[in-house]
């Protein structure tokens, strides 16, 4: 699968910048091939969750950063359960906010925008999958393939 993603900014001084775009390296996939430019060196490390991260300084004027990857993935879609439902947020485990809170990474609005309130699309699986595709019975992976 051939994934990446350009951005292009304007900034009007020298701005110290931190990325999260490479796949991780552990799971099930292996990546076969990567570009990654940047308009500055770049200093990698992971992070405390195993993601791959990128810090370089971002010059004054207009940038474009871009990464390009060929992966290859497992031939099976992920494990899924179409009967899951929707749970009222009080019966929620303590241990499972830290992944229903806003985070610098997936920004509210940006998210919930085009959208609207992934609760507005319907409880459990149903609702997500019409979330994620915009319809009730296309896959996310035909989705994804169709917006390439």
């Amino acid at each position: 699968m051939r994934v990446g993603c350009e951005f292009e900014f304007e900034a009007p001084v020298a701005v110290p910048s931190l990325w999260q775009v490479r796949p991780r390296l552990d799971g099930e996939h292996k990546v076969l091939s990567e570009t990654w430019e940047t308009p500055a060196p770049a200093r990698s490390y992971s992070d405390a969750f195993g993601n791959q991260c990128d810090r370089f300084t971002l010059p004054a004027g207009r940038s474009i950063v871009r990464y390009d990857a060929t992966v290859e993935v497992p031939s099976r879609f992920d494990e899924m359960d179409k009967s899951a439902t929707a749970q009222a947020i009080e019966e929620l485990p303590d241990e499972a906010f830290v992944y229903l809170l806003p985070s610098r990474f997936c920004w509210p609005d940006v998210l919930y925008g085009p959208h609207g309130s992934f609760w507005q699309r319907g409880p459990g699986w149903p609702g997500c999958r019409l979330f994620v595709t915009g319809s009730t019975t296309t896959s996310p992976i035909r989705s994804v393939r169709a917006r390439r």
